[in-house]
């Protein structure tokens, strides 16, 4: 777990450290070309096409979509395979939650389908409602508040008291309302902004500015999981 979540962090410090070395951002630039190559619609048809049926672990819509992207990714000319892990993936066979008194009352643990959403009827393939929580979590209530208390920490390490360059009022390293585009979220708004208006050198001192962030956040989530990891043993 604290390996999956230094390398999705050093990914993203990454994504923005290649940029620096374009000569310009203006329309020819590799990420203007990167943007225009970009059909929301393609997006769209993909992102309905994987969600259209319950696709947990396990599920025969999982093994369909997957040998879809499979045929995608052969398509785009990648040499690509499916690999196969068998994992423990217990489902319960029956569920029942019961008040006994002072009235009785057993409850469907069901869910009327929903207005306009389709896939709310699609009972057969859901996977069931249940509780899969750790016995030892329920037991270590203490060191669970610990652990909850230092992830409400997650979001401020990621800002820094000086702000923003010339908006020091935004605090938040990793997204802020772009300085031309109003409300419009910008990810990384130092270092973007520092690119795209040729202001380099700002744009360095932002990225060790992202990456200390960054860095932050891997220590207290390798904690945090450190702690989970000691309470479920």
């Amino acid at each position: 777990m604290r390996v999956f979540i230094r390398s999705v962090c050093l990914l993203t410090f990454f994504a923005v450290l290649s940029p620096l070395g374009l000569a310009g951002q203006g329309q020819d630039s590799p990420e203007a070309k990167f943007r225009a190559s970009i059909v929301p619609s393609n997006i769209r048809e993909s992102m309905r096409r994987l969600s259209a049926r319950p696709h947990h672990v396990g599920s025969p819509y999982g093994k369909d979509n997957a040998e879809w992207m499979l045929a995608r990714f052969k398509e785009f000319g990648w040499d690509a395979e499916i690999e196969t892990f068998s994992v423990l993936f217990p489902t319960p066979k029956d569920r029942v939650l019961e008040m006994i008194a002072p009235t009785r009352f057993r409850a469907a643990l069901e869910e009327p389908p929903v207005a306009g959403d389709i896939t709310s009827t699609q009972t057969d393939e859901q996977l069931p409602t249940y509780n899969a929580a750790r016995p030892k979590l329920a037991t270590a209530p203490d060191a669970v508040a610990a652990v909850n208390q230092r992830l409400l920490q997650s979001e401020r390490v990621l800002t820094d008291p000086a702000g923003l360059p010339g908006r020091p009022w935004y605090k938040h390293l990793l997204y802020a309302p772009g300085t031309h585009t109003g409300y419009g979220v910008k990810t990384m708004p130092g270092v973007r902004e520092g690119l795209e208006q040729g202001r380099y050198e700002e744009a360095e001192r932002e990225i060790v500015r992202v990456a200390n962030a960054l860095m932050r956040e891997v220590d207290l989530l390798d904690h945090a999981a450190a702690d989970l990891e000691s309470i479920v043993r």
